[in-house]
């Protein structure tokens, strides 16, 4: 067991032909800030999970938000920043909270909630007393337990406003492990003229293709704020999630993804790997959810025939390593497709 120290600043980009890629031994000045940055990148570079709000005007009970994410290499904690407002009690007794809860394979595994109370003070419903919490996600068998959570795991978050909680919004984010050797970060760097071996090399290149592949930040979440309100599709064709015109353009309601950079030079064709899961039903046969570019090429496709909702996923992909616009967009075979929340996030197995 060793503690590591780990700068918070990556170091000067190295030479790559002079210390790299020129046939010679490793050398100290190169080898010491790959093991320091290899560090950094593991304790420094964690996750922003989902982050959720929705309009004063439309605020009430029961909100409803839902996102899918893939876990870090590192993480250690899932912490949650919620904002309430509060509920005007005209004289029903009630305990308004927020409610966090994480899911791995629909099975919960924790969670975090926050109280903030009802006042008849309010007079009316009209949303005021805004409260703050930053909460850890705690074990289901313990309060006072946090949850450790799973490493390099699909997990599935819902977040609610129950008896009466009036959420506002949801900030969810990663803590990453300990910086210990113990916890899978390399041992500290080497000074001029010790030896450097096979194994201060070999253990940094398996650690960073990991974080490469399951490390990046998502891409978007979207989510209806209640299960009512959840878009539907029943009169066929493909109609788009957010305002329901059926129309793609640069300019219909979607996302502009900035994925420069974000390939390799080997795979520099096919760009940018991803995935795109869905939390969606339908009555029809069919029912499916597109991820579409500007032009209305289809990139990506999530299947449902299930009246039952649940998540879904299209598999691998790759979108362009450049600037580009989306959109999400629904269809169904002679019933209803509804679709509650979308995840798109940079991944490969």
């Amino acid at each position: 067991m060793t503690t590591v120290l780990i700068p918070r600043s990556a170091h000067k980009a190295l030479q790559t032909n002079a210390y790299l890629r020129n046939g010679l031994y490793p050398n100290a000045h190169a080898t010491a800030p790959l093991m320091d940055d290899t560090n950094r990148i593991l304790q420094f570079r964690c996750k922003e999970v989902a982050a959720f709000a929705r309009p004063i005007s439309g605020i009430g009970a029961l909100v409803v938000w839902r996102a899918k994410y893939h876990s870090s290499t590192q993480v250690s904690q899932l912490w949650a920043r919620l904002v309430i407002a509060r509920y005007y009690n005209d004289g029903v007794p009630s305990e308004p909270y927020g409610s966090v809860k994480i899911y791995n394979a629909a099975v919960q595994i924790g969670y975090g909630d926050f109280t903030y109370g009802s006042s008849p003070a309010l007079v009316t419903d009209t949303p005021a007393f805004f409260g703050v919490a930053t909460i850890p996600i705690r074990t289901l068998a313990a309060y006072d337990t946090i949850l450790v959570v799973p490493v390099d795991t699909d997990l599935e978050i819902m977040v609610s406003g129950l008896d009466n909680g009036r959420l506002v919004a949801c900030d969810i984010y990663e803590v990453t492990k300990a910086a210990d050797t113990t916890n899978g970060y390399v041992s500290p760097g080497i000074n001029g003229g010790a030896p450097i071996y096979d194994n201060h090399r070999g253990d940094i290149v398996p650690l960073l293709r990991e974080a490469w592949k399951n490390n990046a930040g998502h891409l978007f979440n979207w989510s209806s704020h209640t299960d009512a309100t959840a878009p539907t599709n029943a009169v066929g064709g493909s109609l788009n999630i957010i305002d329901g015109s059926s129309s793609v353009s640069a300019a219909s309601p979607g996302w502009t993804l900035d994925l420069t950079n974000r390939s390799t030079v080997r795979r520099a064709a096919d760009g940018v790997p991803c995935i795109m899961h869905v939390y969606a039903k339908t009555t029809g046969t069919t029912g499916s959810i597109l991820l579409k570019n500007s032009a209305g090429t289809t990139l990506a496709t999530c299947t449902t025939t299930s009246p039952t909702a649940a998540w879904l996923s299209s598999g691998a992909f790759f979108l362009p390593a450049t600037v580009a616009k989306y959109d999400v967009t629904h269809t169904v075979t002679a019933g209803v497709t509804t679709t509650y929340a979308v995840s798109v996030m940079q991944w490969e197995t």
